[in-house]
Protein backbone atom coordinates (compact mmCIF):
# COMPACT_ATOMS: atom_id res chain seq x y z
CA UNK A 1 0.00 0.00 0.00
CA UNK A 2 3.05 2.32 0.50
CA UNK A 3 4.42 1.75 -2.26
CA UNK A 4 1.44 2.42 -4.16
CA UNK A 5 1.47 5.75 -2.26
CA UNK A 6 4.98 6.68 -2.91
CA UNK A 7 5.15 5.88 -7.21
CA UNK A 8 1.57 7.77 -7.41
CA UNK A 9 3.23 10.61 -5.41
CA UNK A 10 5.97 10.58 -8.00
CA UNK A 11 4.59 10.34 -11.27
CA UNK A 12 2.63 13.37 -10.07
CA UNK A 13 6.32 15.07 -9.52
CA UNK A 14 7.16 14.18 -13.00
CA UNK A 15 3.74 15.98 -14.34
CA UNK A 16 4.26 18.99 -12.78
CA UNK A 17 7.46 19.39 -13.80
CA UNK A 18 6.95 18.82 -17.26
CA UNK A 19 4.78 21.27 -17.52
CA UNK A 20 7.00 23.74 -15.91
CA UNK A 21 9.73 22.63 -18.65
CA UNK A 22 7.58 24.21 -21.51
CA UNK A 23 8.40 27.60 -20.49
CA UNK A 24 12.18 27.14 -20.41
CA UNK A 25 14.39 30.04 -22.01
CA UNK A 26 15.74 27.38 -24.15
CA UNK A 27 14.90 24.20 -24.90
CA UNK A 28 17.58 22.25 -23.31
CA UNK A 29 18.86 18.76 -25.01
CA UNK A 30 18.32 15.88 -21.96
CA UNK A 31 22.12 15.33 -21.16
CA UNK A 32 22.16 19.56 -20.68
CA UNK A 33 22.10 21.42 -17.57
CA UNK A 34 22.84 18.19 -15.81
CA UNK A 35 24.85 18.20 -12.32
CA UNK A 36 26.64 15.76 -9.73
CA UNK A 37 27.60 16.67 -6.17
CA UNK A 38 28.31 15.35 -2.84
CA UNK A 39 27.57 16.44 0.96
CA UNK A 40 28.18 16.20 4.61
CA UNK A 41 26.48 17.53 7.39
CA UNK A 42 24.61 16.28 10.17
CA UNK A 43 21.12 15.84 11.64
CA UNK A 44 19.46 15.48 15.65
CA UNK A 45 16.11 14.75 16.62
CA UNK A 46 13.41 17.48 15.70
CA UNK A 47 12.44 17.23 19.03
CA UNK A 48 15.92 19.02 20.04
CA UNK A 49 16.10 17.07 23.55
CA UNK A 50 19.78 17.12 24.16
CA UNK A 51 20.64 18.15 20.09
CA UNK A 52 24.08 18.48 20.62
CA UNK A 53 24.45 14.96 22.29
CA UNK A 54 22.08 13.57 19.86
CA UNK A 55 24.12 14.10 16.07
CA UNK A 56 24.09 11.73 13.65
CA UNK A 57 26.92 12.26 10.97
CA UNK A 58 25.94 11.78 7.17
CA UNK A 59 27.61 11.98 3.69
CA UNK A 60 25.62 11.78 0.39
CA UNK A 61 25.63 11.98 -3.45
CA UNK A 62 23.69 14.19 -5.69
CA UNK A 63 22.40 14.36 -9.40
CA UNK A 64 20.82 16.58 -10.66
CA UNK A 65 19.23 18.31 -13.74
CA UNK A 66 17.78 22.12 -14.22
CA UNK A 67 14.92 21.70 -16.63
CA UNK A 68 14.39 25.46 -16.49
CA UNK A 69 16.26 28.32 -14.78
CA UNK A 70 13.66 27.99 -11.78
CA UNK A 71 12.82 24.78 -11.89
CA UNK A 72 14.56 21.39 -11.13
CA UNK A 73 14.73 17.29 -10.14
CA UNK A 74 17.42 15.67 -8.38
CA UNK A 75 18.17 11.89 -7.25
CA UNK A 76 19.72 12.10 -3.51
CA UNK A 77 21.23 9.44 -1.46
CA UNK A 78 22.03 9.84 2.22
CA UNK A 79 24.01 7.51 4.79
CA UNK A 80 24.00 7.99 8.25
CA UNK A 81 26.88 7.18 11.12
CA UNK A 82 24.76 7.75 13.53
CA UNK A 83 21.41 5.92 14.90
CA UNK A 84 19.79 8.95 17.78
CA UNK A 85 16.20 8.48 17.04
CA UNK A 86 15.67 6.07 14.36
CA UNK A 87 17.45 3.34 14.66
CA UNK A 88 19.65 0.71 16.70
CA UNK A 89 22.01 -0.78 14.53
CA UNK A 90 25.84 -1.82 15.30
CA UNK A 91 26.87 -1.29 11.62
CA UNK A 92 29.16 1.50 10.39
CA UNK A 93 26.39 2.94 8.50
CA UNK A 94 23.41 2.85 10.22
CA UNK A 95 20.62 3.66 7.56
CA UNK A 96 20.81 5.24 3.81
CA UNK A 97 17.89 7.38 2.17
CA UNK A 98 17.41 7.26 -1.47
CA UNK A 99 15.19 10.32 -2.86
CA UNK A 100 13.64 12.14 -5.78
CA UNK A 101 13.85 15.97 -4.85
CA UNK A 102 12.71 18.97 -6.56
CA UNK A 103 13.96 22.16 -6.89
CA UNK A 104 12.82 25.84 -7.36
CA UNK A 105 15.21 28.69 -7.71
CA UNK A 106 13.79 31.16 -5.70
CA UNK A 107 15.89 34.14 -6.87
CA UNK A 108 15.38 33.11 -10.46
CA UNK A 109 11.54 33.16 -9.58
CA UNK A 110 11.37 36.18 -8.16
CA UNK A 111 14.13 38.21 -10.06
CA UNK A 112 14.49 36.60 -13.08
CA UNK A 113 17.26 34.81 -14.91
CA UNK A 114 19.89 36.74 -16.80
CA UNK A 115 21.62 34.48 -18.66
CA UNK A 116 24.10 33.40 -16.02
CA UNK A 117 24.23 32.52 -12.13
CA UNK A 118 24.35 34.82 -9.62
CA UNK A 119 26.70 35.10 -6.70
CA UNK A 120 24.02 33.79 -4.47
CA UNK A 121 21.16 32.01 -4.82
CA UNK A 122 17.95 30.98 -3.09
CA UNK A 123 16.51 27.82 -3.66
CA UNK A 124 13.42 25.09 -2.25
CA UNK A 125 14.18 21.22 -2.34
CA UNK A 126 11.24 19.03 -1.67
CA UNK A 127 10.97 15.56 -2.17
CA UNK A 128 10.24 11.76 -1.12
CA UNK A 129 12.26 9.17 -0.60
CA UNK A 130 13.03 5.44 1.07
CA UNK A 131 14.88 5.02 3.96
CA UNK A 132 16.50 1.49 4.30
CA UNK A 133 17.77 0.93 8.22
CA UNK A 134 19.99 -1.47 9.03
CA UNK A 135 18.84 -2.75 12.19
CA UNK A 136 18.15 -6.46 12.76
CA UNK A 137 16.39 -5.93 15.67
CA UNK A 138 13.90 -4.05 13.98
CA UNK A 139 13.82 -6.14 10.99
CA UNK A 140 13.10 -8.79 13.19
CA UNK A 141 9.73 -7.46 13.92
CA UNK A 142 8.94 -5.23 11.06
CA UNK A 143 10.20 -3.99 7.52
CA UNK A 144 13.36 -1.75 7.90
CA UNK A 145 12.23 0.32 4.80
CA UNK A 146 10.00 3.60 5.35
CA UNK A 147 8.99 6.55 3.37
CA UNK A 148 10.26 9.49 3.58
CA UNK A 149 10.02 13.09 2.36
CA UNK A 150 12.53 15.92 2.76
CA UNK A 151 12.04 19.87 3.19
CA UNK A 152 14.86 22.09 2.82
CA UNK A 153 16.80 25.65 1.67
CA UNK A 154 19.87 25.72 -0.44
CA UNK A 155 21.84 29.03 0.48
CA UNK A 156 24.38 28.53 -2.68
CA UNK A 157 27.41 30.59 -3.54
CA UNK A 158 28.08 30.11 -7.96
CA UNK A 159 31.81 30.67 -8.70
CA UNK A 160 33.36 30.74 -12.44
CA UNK A 161 29.53 29.50 -13.33
CA UNK A 162 30.43 25.70 -12.89
CA UNK A 163 31.42 25.19 -9.41
CA UNK A 164 28.13 25.44 -7.14
CA UNK A 165 28.89 25.55 -2.77
CA UNK A 166 26.02 25.34 -1.21
CA UNK A 167 24.55 25.45 2.85
CA UNK A 168 21.27 23.67 3.51
CA UNK A 169 19.28 23.58 6.27
CA UNK A 170 16.71 21.01 6.08
CA UNK A 171 13.79 18.56 8.00
CA UNK A 172 14.47 14.39 7.26
CA UNK A 173 10.46 13.63 7.67
CA UNK A 174 10.30 9.49 8.57
CA UNK A 175 6.96 9.42 7.52
CA UNK A 176 5.80 6.00 8.01
CA UNK A 177 8.49 5.69 11.18
CA UNK A 178 6.55 3.69 14.06
CA UNK A 179 3.45 4.68 13.04
CA UNK A 180 2.54 1.76 10.86
CA UNK A 181 3.05 1.46 7.19
CA UNK A 182 -0.34 2.80 6.02
CA UNK A 183 -0.69 5.84 8.64
CA UNK A 184 1.72 8.31 7.19
CA UNK A 185 2.07 11.62 8.91
CA UNK A 186 4.54 14.75 9.49
CA UNK A 187 6.10 13.85 13.01
CA UNK A 188 8.58 15.99 14.56
CA UNK A 189 9.13 12.87 16.93
CA UNK A 190 10.04 10.37 13.79
CA UNK A 191 12.17 13.88 12.02
CA UNK A 192 15.71 14.85 12.26
CA UNK A 193 16.84 18.62 11.57
CA UNK A 194 19.75 18.39 9.76
CA UNK A 195 22.16 21.46 8.55
CA UNK A 196 24.59 20.35 5.25
CA UNK A 197 27.21 21.71 3.19
CA UNK A 198 28.18 20.73 -0.27
CA UNK A 199 29.46 20.72 -3.55
CA UNK A 200 28.02 20.63 -6.84
CA UNK A 201 29.59 20.38 -10.90
CA UNK A 202 27.77 21.41 -13.45
CA UNK A 203 28.56 19.98 -16.48
CA UNK A 204 29.12 21.52 -20.00
CA UNK A 205 26.41 22.01 -22.20
CA UNK A 206 25.12 21.52 -26.01
CA UNK A 207 25.47 25.28 -26.02
CA UNK A 208 28.99 25.45 -24.87
CA UNK A 209 28.38 27.15 -21.52
CA UNK A 210 27.78 25.38 -17.84
CA UNK A 211 24.38 26.95 -17.91
CA UNK A 212 20.83 28.21 -19.77
CA UNK A 213 21.60 30.50 -22.71
CA UNK A 214 19.24 33.13 -22.82
CA UNK A 215 17.76 34.03 -26.46
CA UNK A 216 16.82 37.88 -26.75
CA UNK A 217 13.40 37.15 -28.82
CA UNK A 218 13.11 40.98 -29.22
CA UNK A 219 16.36 41.01 -31.26
CA UNK A 220 14.99 38.61 -33.37
CA UNK A 221 11.65 40.10 -33.68
CA UNK A 222 13.30 43.47 -34.71
CA UNK A 223 15.77 41.70 -36.86
CA UNK A 224 12.78 40.03 -38.90
CA UNK A 225 10.71 42.52 -39.62
CA UNK A 226 13.93 44.88 -40.92
CA UNK A 227 14.03 42.11 -43.23
CA UNK A 228 10.59 42.32 -43.93
CA UNK A 229 10.75 46.41 -44.40
CA UNK A 230 13.92 46.12 -46.96
CA UNK A 231 12.05 43.32 -48.47
CA UNK A 232 9.06 46.11 -49.54
CA UNK A 233 11.73 48.56 -50.38
CA UNK A 234 13.12 46.35 -53.48
CA UNK A 235 12.07 47.40 -56.97
CA UNK A 236 9.80 46.34 -58.87
CA UNK A 237 13.17 44.88 -61.27
CA UNK A 238 13.82 42.54 -58.93
CA UNK A 239 10.60 40.61 -58.25
CA UNK A 240 11.09 40.28 -62.01
CA UNK A 241 14.25 38.40 -61.60
CA UNK A 242 12.74 36.40 -58.89
CA UNK A 243 10.28 35.33 -61.29
CA UNK A 244 13.16 34.39 -63.38
CA UNK A 245 12.47 37.22 -66.47
CA UNK A 246 15.12 39.03 -68.14
CA UNK A 247 14.72 42.68 -67.85
CA UNK A 248 15.60 45.48 -69.25
CA UNK A 249 15.95 49.32 -68.11
CA UNK A 250 17.91 52.16 -70.10
CA UNK A 251 21.45 50.92 -70.11
CA UNK A 252 20.94 47.69 -67.84
CA UNK A 253 20.23 44.14 -68.39
CA UNK A 254 19.32 41.77 -66.20
CA UNK A 255 20.00 38.02 -66.76
CA UNK A 256 18.60 35.19 -64.16
CA UNK A 257 19.44 31.86 -63.99
CA UNK A 258 18.10 28.76 -62.74
CA UNK A 259 18.91 27.25 -59.07
CA UNK A 260 22.54 26.39 -58.77
CA UNK A 261 22.64 26.77 -62.79
CA UNK A 262 25.31 28.52 -65.05
CA UNK A 263 24.16 27.85 -68.47
CA UNK A 264 21.82 30.49 -70.68
CA UNK A 265 18.17 29.50 -71.43
CA UNK A 266 17.07 30.60 -75.47
CA UNK A 267 14.99 33.36 -73.90
CA UNK A 268 18.45 34.90 -72.60
CA UNK A 269 20.19 34.17 -75.48
CA UNK A 270 17.63 35.94 -77.36
CA UNK A 271 17.83 39.09 -75.77
CA UNK A 272 21.46 38.89 -75.57
CA UNK A 273 21.60 38.94 -79.51
CA UNK A 274 20.24 42.09 -79.29
CA UNK A 275 22.96 43.44 -77.68
CA UNK A 276 25.38 42.85 -80.90
CA UNK A 277 25.79 46.18 -81.52
CA UNK A 278 27.20 47.49 -78.38
CA UNK A 279 30.58 48.41 -78.26
CA UNK A 280 31.41 47.61 -74.86
CA UNK A 281 29.77 46.37 -71.53
CA UNK A 282 30.63 45.42 -67.76
CA UNK A 283 29.27 42.54 -66.28
CA UNK A 284 28.84 41.21 -63.05
CA UNK A 285 27.64 37.60 -61.78
CA UNK A 286 25.35 36.82 -58.69
CA UNK A 287 24.43 33.80 -56.86
CA UNK A 288 21.66 33.64 -54.17
CA UNK A 289 21.22 32.27 -50.81
CA UNK A 290 19.07 29.84 -52.25
CA UNK A 291 21.98 28.47 -54.43
CA UNK A 292 23.44 27.38 -51.27
CA UNK A 293 24.98 28.33 -48.03
CA UNK A 294 28.79 27.45 -48.86
CA UNK A 295 30.36 30.75 -49.50
CA UNK A 296 33.35 29.18 -52.47
CA UNK A 297 30.42 27.44 -53.89
CA UNK A 298 28.70 30.80 -54.50
CA UNK A 299 31.77 32.79 -55.38
CA UNK A 300 32.54 29.96 -58.34
CA UNK A 301 28.62 29.72 -59.36
CA UNK A 302 28.78 33.74 -59.66
CA UNK A 303 31.69 33.51 -62.02
CA UNK A 304 30.30 30.96 -64.40
CA UNK A 305 27.23 32.48 -64.74
CA UNK A 306 29.54 35.74 -65.34
CA UNK A 307 32.14 34.16 -67.77
CA UNK A 308 28.65 32.10 -69.78
CA UNK A 309 27.35 35.54 -70.58
CA UNK A 310 30.93 37.24 -71.55
CA UNK A 311 31.79 34.31 -73.83
CA UNK A 312 28.41 34.61 -75.38
CA UNK A 313 28.86 38.56 -75.84
CA UNK A 314 32.06 38.31 -77.12
CA UNK A 315 31.23 35.50 -79.80
CA UNK A 316 29.46 38.10 -80.97
CA UNK A 317 31.87 40.85 -81.18
CA UNK A 318 31.12 42.61 -78.12
CA UNK A 319 33.97 43.68 -75.81
CA UNK A 320 33.32 42.67 -72.29
CA UNK A 321 35.70 45.76 -70.34
CA UNK A 322 35.54 43.68 -67.05
CA UNK A 323 33.95 40.76 -66.11
CA UNK A 324 33.63 39.84 -61.72
CA UNK A 325 31.73 37.25 -59.74
CA UNK A 326 30.31 38.52 -56.13
CA UNK A 327 29.07 35.43 -54.93
CA UNK A 328 26.13 36.05 -52.68
CA UNK A 329 26.98 39.33 -50.50
CA UNK A 330 23.62 39.45 -49.40
CA UNK A 331 20.50 37.49 -47.98
CA UNK A 332 18.67 40.23 -51.04
CA UNK A 333 21.44 38.56 -53.54
CA UNK A 334 19.50 37.09 -56.56
CA UNK A 335 20.73 34.40 -59.09
CA UNK A 336 21.81 36.57 -62.00
CA UNK A 337 23.85 38.63 -64.20
CA UNK A 338 24.01 42.30 -64.56
CA UNK A 339 25.08 43.51 -68.08
CA UNK A 340 25.66 47.52 -67.76
CA UNK A 341 25.69 48.92 -71.63
CA UNK A 342 28.95 51.24 -72.34
CA UNK A 343 27.38 53.62 -75.15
Amino acid sequence: MIMKKFILMIMLMFISFGAFAQTAIETPKILDNVYIGINGGATTPLDFVQPFKNINPTAGLVLGKDITPVFGIQAEGTAWFQDHNFSHSKKAIKGVNVGLNGTINLSNLFLGYNGKPRKFELSTVTGLGSLFLFDDYRKAIEDNNELTAKTAINLTFNIKDRHQFYIQPAVLWNLTGHTGFDDVQFNKNHAQFGVFVGYNYKFKTSNGTHNFKLYDIDAYERTIEGLKADLERRPTIVRDIIRERVVTLDNTVWIPFAFDRADLTEEVKFTLNKLKNVESVNINGYASWEDGSNTEHNKALSIARAQAVSNYLEGMGVRVNHMEGHGAPSITSQRCVIVTLIK
